[in-house]
């Protein structure tokens, strides 16, 4: 969120990205990280993170990265783009 893409973006403030950042800790769910799974072909390094949401039991993969959006779901986690998520942050 620090970075000058989603800064400039998304018109975030220090202070945004602060409050942001104590939710995420807050609400996070730590996995071991024992679990693999091979998926995505043309990007192996986005396994990763489908692997940690199947672990830690997510609802949704947030992204940007078209590999991972090009699947639409994972073993029922769906996979949405930040502006998706916030859509569905706003009908919660």
């Amino acid at each position: 969120m620090g970075r000058p893409y989603y800064r400039e973006r998304r018109h975030a403030t220090n202070a945004m990205i602060t409050k942001m950042g104590r939710a995420l800790r807050t609400e996070a769910v730590q996995t071991k990280g024992a679990l693999h799974v091979k998926v995505i072909a043309d990007d192996p390094d986005d396994d990763k993170f489908l692997a940690c949401a199947t672990e830690g039991g997510a609802d949704y993969v947030v992204s940007g990265d078209h590999h991972l959006l090009n699947l639409n779901s994972y073993q029922g986690i769906c996979i949405v783009t930040p502006a998706a998520f916030l859509h569905v942050l706003k009908g919660a």
